[in-house]
């Protein structure tokens, strides 16, 4: 189907230009915006001339059109989008359009917002519907960017009208001293019927580019001053989104530019941001005071000073994005941002003579910014790299609540980082854990029976290590006692709902060790079912549970995120009056696979019966081949893990001797998660 009345609209740059009015700057809220024609630099698009007959979603994506510019003379990039709303969801959409920039070193630029309805533009660019308002999207994240939104609520919207609108935002952060780089998806969760994407640069700055799961190739075209790159395409294939993907993938397709051509030039660039002198007086106190210790010791003071004295807040505005503050102004504030605090931290051990480094990671990506084109812009997070004793310590000092030393404190796999300013190190580094930094959580249950018609005496002790003891401090540390109980014994109520409490809920902190042990006691009343006369009782190792689900989607293109690595055990002791024989399956169940290993084992010994559990995921991320596998993994878990007998089995035995391994079985177990 033709759509005549778009054509000759759409066609001509410069009847979409005319409603234009020459350059204006307004204000709005303290901040700025301006309306004017396009840029120079800016390659015009319309609409082809065949349009989809079929609308699918609330809204259809006609035109994407994305240029962007950095050769020397301008900086910026321009976007253009028509869309059309097919229902009244779509018309929700579409009627409020969201633009954000920086202020600090950026101008918002509108070049036209129109309305099409049966065939006829009309203006929609009202200055005065245009509002600025400082964005708060990540204050809650303790951090302050400076962004502004340009917000502009559109009226008159009705089913079937498209809306086209420009912009431009001029300018770039001063910080990346002039380089370029920049990310761009080539396909989307909803049809676009036509995308362009134009880069401009010059020939003595080629791009560096990196297609992550697109294919095509850009015309490139060297015109003497300019080098410019352009993607095309028409109905761009969809993707749909499923469920717990690992950091490392992302279902869309991507293309990356840069020009840096080699992460030891991003290297280079980040090294010029970070300075450690200081002169606060403060600080000269604590270094001597650091300088009586053991090296490994003053590490750990150093990052215990960072991490618990100064608070996280980051004041990111301009050059702050990624230019960290001196450590004079990070203590004299007594806040900062993971680049404040690791350039403190850093800043102490160097006058301590003990080797550290920023190191660059991604919390987003993890070890899947090697995907990427060399830049600046795939790190999120900076953490301190130390070098001690032939060792090497990645430490994060934005982190809290951190107990143990060197070698037992809680480390998370960053994937890859790049390291500023090593002297070999220069490109991207595995981080990885070590068998010994690998977290684990052991949980003990321990059912005390009188009789079948008494309430079980029911202790749960759950030991954590790593990462896992930090959690648990940190949740102990900001909970109400009186909350944390509520949580656990409901949870506990799902599989035993006669469930009281009887004490308090205890902590143990093993701070050396960085473990920490929870201990909670209960009286279970109704513990035992009756079926056909027989009393039975229902065991579960729910320890295990919340670590291997089944993901929503399990027909899977994309690979599965796994919560690995990790060490789990839940053992189970059902501890009865009764002496004698029980029928219990006394084989050992035991299964590996690359990412899982899992180990079930029962023991009947005098009057307890001991069920073992054991799980290792390996890895954080299971690939789709591997998903029918998985599953068969998960329902054999399910099977291992949920255990009911029958009580009857067990014949009484009141003998001195069976009192005496009773009372040595509860002195070990006592002893045990001491």
């Amino acid at each position: 189907m033709i759509w005549k009345g778009l054509k000759p609209i759409l066609l001509c740059a410069s009847l979409l230009a005319s409603f234009l009015v020459s350059a204006e700057k307004y204000q709005s809220n303290g901040f700025q915006f301006e309306t004017k024609d396009f840029p120079s630099w800016v390659t015009p698009k319309h609409l082809p001339d065949l349009l989809p007959t079929q609308h699918q979603g609330s809204v259809s994506y006609l035109l994407l059109d994305r240029q962007e510019v950095a050769d020397g003379n301008d900086s910026g990039y321009f976007y253009h989008l028509v869309q059309r709303a097919n229902n009244l969801d779509g018309v929700e959409d579409i009627s409020k359009l969201s633009i954000s920039f920086n202020p600090e070193y950026q101008k918002l630029v509108f070049h036209n917002i129109s309305v099409i309805r049966d065939g006829q533009e009309m203006n929609r660019l009202e200055p005065s519907d245009i509002s600025l308002v400082r964005e708060e999207n990540e204050l809650s994240q303790e951090l302050f960017t400076g962004y502004v939104d340009g917000i502009v609520f559109l009226k008159d919207i009705r089913v079937g009208d498209i809306v086209d609108y420009s912009y431009s935002i001029e300018g770039r952060n001063p910080v990346f001293q002039g380089h370029f780089f920049s990310s761009w998806s080539m396909n989307w969760q909803v049809p676009v019927n036509y995308s362009y994407l134009k880069v401009i640069t010059t020939p003595d700055y080629p791009l560096t580019i990196k297609n992550t799961g697109y294919k095509s190739a850009p015309l490139i075209t060297d015109n003497g001053s300019q080098l410019v790159y352009e993607w095309t395409a028409e109905n761009t294939p969809t993707y749909y989104y499923e469920d717990n993907y690992p950091r490392r993938f992302s279902p869309r397709q991507t293309v990356s530019l840069s020009e840096f051509d080699s992460w030891e030039k991003v290297n280079a660039w980040g090294e010029t941001l970070y300075s450690y002198d200081f002169t606060n007086e403060e600080l000269n106190q604590f270094v001597a005071s650091l300088s009586k210790k053991s090296k490994s010791d003053a590490v750990l003071a150093a990052l215990d000073f960072v991490q618990e004295e100064i608070r996280y807040l980051g004041i990111e505005l301009g050059l702050n994005s990624h230019l960290p503050h001196s450590p004079d102004e990070v203590i004299q504030h007594r806040y900062g941002d993971c680049k404040d605090k690791t350039q403190l931290l850093v800043s102490l051990l160097k006058k301590l003579n003990i080797t550290a480094y920023p190191a660059l990671v991604s919390w987003d990506k993890g070890s899947g910014v090697d995907l990427y084109a060399p830049s600046p812009g795939v790190f999120d997070h900076v953490i301190t790299y130390v070098e001690l004793d032939g060792q090497a310590y990645w430490l994060d000092p934005t982190r809290s609540f951190q107990e143990g030393t060197l070698e037992t404190l809680g480390y998370y796999d960053y994937g890859k980082a790049l390291i500023l300013g090593h002297p070999e190190k220069k490109s991207l580094v595995t981080v990885g854990l070590k068998d010994s930094q690998i977290p684990v959580v052991e949980t003990r249950d321990r059912f005390s029976v009188l009789s079948t018609e008494a309430p079980v005496e029911y202790t749960v002790i759950t030991t954590y290590t790593g990462t896992r003891a930090d959690q648990m401090r940190r949740r102990v540390a900001t909970s109400r006692l009186e909350a944390l109980e509520s949580d656990y014994i409901n949870y506990l109520s799902g599989f035993f709902p006669g469930i009281e409490k009887t004490q308090d809920m205890t902590f143990k902190d093993h701070k050396a060790k960085n473990q920490f042990d929870v201990e909670e006691h209960y009286l279970i009343h109704d513990f035992f079912s009756e079926e056909d006369g027989r009393k039975y009782y229902t065991l579960y190792a729910y320890g295990l549970y919340g670590y291997i689900k089944k993901p929503e989607v399990t027909r899977r293109k994309g690979p599965l995120w796994l919560q690995g690595p990790v060490k789990l055990s839940h053992q189970i002791d059902y501890v009865t009056p009764n002496k004698g024989a029980m029928n219990i399956d006394s084989k050992r169940v035991e299964k590996t696979t690359d990412q899982l290993w899992f180990m079930k084992e029962e023991d009947w010994f005098n009057r307890t019966l001991t069920i073992r559990h054991e799980l290792m995921i390996k890895s954080d991320e299971l690939q789709a081949k591997d998903m029918k596998s998985y599953l068969k993994f998960y329902e054999m878990i399910n099977d291992n893990t949920e255990h009911a007998y029958w009580a009857a089995e067990q014949q009484a035995d009141n003998g001195i001797f069976a009192d005496f391994i009773s009372d040595l079985q509860q002195l070990i177990y006592t002893k045990e998660g001491s």
